[in-house]
């Protein structure tokens, strides 16, 4: 590289370490953070048109639900669509999310119909 090049990305780099832009920076982490860990996941199970369900996570349920039936969701609904909401649940935080979504994967067809009624009830 030119030493140009090395002196102007040189001046770059001190432009954005100014105080204004470090703590801009801050703000935009800190806020992003915050933004995450606001964002709630809900796990579902769906129950598609071939009569099987289907459980999964999202943090943007309407817009998940809307991708299942329209075939840009999971690769096993795609094939199985219209699919219709059985059981939702919210949890704390993605971590919380996946390990309840892999509680629920384990459970048998006639414990996941049980949830569902007792759910509906």
């Amino acid at each position: 590289m030119p030493a140009s090049q090395k002196s102007a990305m040189r001046q770059n780099t001190k432009d954005k370490s100014s105080p204004n832009a470090k703590s801009s920076s801050l703000y935009f982490k800190i806020k992003t953070i915050h933004t995450y860990r606001m964002k709630s996941w809900i796990i579902y199970i769906l129950e598609c048109a071939d009569g099987t369900y289907y459980t999964g996570i999202t943090n943007n349920f309407e817009k998940r639900i809307a991708d299942h039936n329209n075939g840009a969701g999971a690769k096993y609904t795609r094939s199985r669509t219209p699919v219709t909401l059985k059981y939702s649940e919210k949890c704390e935080d993605r971590s919380a999310a996946s390990k309840r979504e892999y509680a629920l994967k384990q459970l048998s067809r006639a414990q996941k119909k049980a949830l569902i009624s007792k759910h509906q009830d």
